[in-house]
């Protein structure tokens, strides 16, 4: 896309993304009094959000990133960062959801923009209208949880990025960088977002067929300012924990999550009591251990790295087979039933996991969850089932948009990947609907993507049949 189409597009719509944002602001707000209705205001503290209320607590103080009263590098710093600016300035926290919600509404705008710029204001209002309405989102933009914080940076880079890509000019292309940092800060699921960009770099310097060596000086911007915008938090660890880690969450992750796969497959057990002998065994395998040392230091980690790379490699068929069928739910599900209870909608039967009825090979179990009609189960199906039409949708909508012509080629490329990106690094046996979120802004563009075009082949169609009837 060149200057001139970017200064037009900007130009003709701003009275569409003032109507975006508002109406975005007017849905999340209308959601937040539903919710804190129906939960007070406990619901910001709820959950994880009382460890990252904790450390910023701990940092408005002046006492450091602090939990369980010692220093602690399971979470990154910026989202504590951003909560102790409430602590310091003795700021209410009912006024957090209002803040995050406008990050929120403010990213519908970016969206927008970034659908336009791949593809068309179409494509990009259906995005922007999708994550306006998203009900995560609705839900998490009032706790106390990175997510709001984490979406709103992720949006903000990759709308740099391309003015970048767009104008060539340094200074999209350095704020890019520094806002990935900080998005890594917020969550370690960012830190390798860098190499994404890169590999995005190269495919754009390759379909402009520019000399390789342009590509260079840009990287090495890119990831310099990337690696100075973490560099703080990395020595900061080194110097309290000897290590340059941005947190200690990995080796616990593969350990307590990974570790019951081969568990489960060996003794033919639920991945639930498997993951449970496996915290068992953690215990009694460390002398004197501490649950306060695992959670918040990198004391086990050298054991923890050890022993999953012994008990993973007994199985590793077992593994990839169970993440196969994780991935397979992992986009074809909503989560939205797991967030109804906030709305006052409670599940009377506990949820089915039909990841370990397909590992273990239980179909009657299996055919008999899905057969249950009680509300919330049926959300869940109606979930799959539409989450299953969408991505076959867009399968076909690029599919086909491939074969046809290659004008849109770096776009689906960039959205593809970007959703394969946080997908790989968010699937897991325990993970939780609120991980998928940094997906959706790059699925909604792609469903903008396969709605505009299966209608336009749609009106073709009538019209061509009309046509012929006459």
């Amino acid at each position: 896309m060149n200057t001139d189409k970017l200064k037009r597009l900007l130009a003709d719509s701003r009275r569409t993304e003032v109507w975006i944002f508002c109406f975005a602001l007017t849905v999340k707000l209308a959601a937040s009094s539903i919710l804190f209705a129906y939960n007070g205001s406990a619901l910001i503290s709820l959950g994880d959000a009382s460890g990252y209320l904790e450390l910023a607590k701990s940092v408005a103080a002046g006492e450091g990133f602090r939990a369980g009263g010692m220093l602690s590098a399971f979470r990154t710093p910026f989202y504590p960062l951003f909560l102790s600016l409430f602590y310091f300035f003795h700021l209410p926290l009912a006024f957090l959801p209002t803040v995050q919600i406008f990050l929120l509404s403010c990213a519908s705008v970016l969206l927008y923009r970034i659908g336009s710029w791949l593809f068309s204001k179409p494509v990009g209002f259906v995005a922007a209208m999708l994550f306006a309405v998203e009900p995560l989102l609705l839900v998490y933009g009032n706790m106390a949880l990175s997510e709001s914080l984490f979406v709103f940076l992720l949006i903000y880079s990759v709308y740099s990025l391309l003015k970048y890509f767009s104008d060539g000019t340094r200074a999209p292309l350095m704020l890019s960088a520094i806002l990935v940092g900080a998005m890594a800060l917020t969550r370690p699921i960012g830190m390798y977002f860098p190499l994404l960009v890169l590999f995005l770099m190269i495919i754009k310097n390759r379909l402009e067929r520019k000399s390789p060596a342009a590509v260079l000086r840009p990287a090495l911007i890119y990831i310099g300012l990337f690696v100075l915008t973490i560099a703080p938090w990395s020595i900061r660890n080194e110097l309290t924990f000897g290590s340059w880690s941005l947190t200690n969450h990995g080796a616990i992750e593969i350990y307590n999550e990974r570790v019951p796969i081969v568990i489960a497959a060996k003794e033919n057990i639920d991945y639930n009591s498997a993951f449970i002998k496996n915290q068992k065994n953690l215990e009694k395998s460390i002398p004197n251990f501490s649950p306060t040392l695992l959670g918040n230091t990198f004391a086990y980690n050298d054991f923890l790295a050890r022993q999953s790379f012994l008990i993973l490699k007994q199985n590793i068929p077992a593994v990839l087979k169970f993440h196969l069928i994780a991935a397979l739910s992992y986009f074809h599900t909503t989560g939205y039933d797991y967030v109804l209870r906030y709305f006052g909608v409670e599940n009377a039967t506990a949820a089915s996991n039909f990841t370990n009825f397909i590992f273990h090979q239980q179909w009657r179990a299996l055919t008999k969850a899905l057969l249950q009609t009680d509300p919330i189960n049926v959300i869940r199906l109606v979930g799959y089932l539409l989450w299953f039409i969408v991505n076959v949708s867009i399968a076909a909508t690029v599919i086909y948009e491939l074969r046809r012509s290659r004008e849109n080629l770096f776009a689906l490329i960039l959205l593809i990947g970007a959703v394969l990106y946080f997908a790989v690094f968010s699937i897991g046996p325990h993970t939780q609907a609120r991980y998928r979120i940094p997906t959706y802004p790059f699925l909604f563009i792609l469903i903008g993507f396969a709605t505009v075009t299966i209608g336009s082949r749609v009106r073709i169609y009538l019209k061509t049949r009309q046509k012929t009837t006459r």
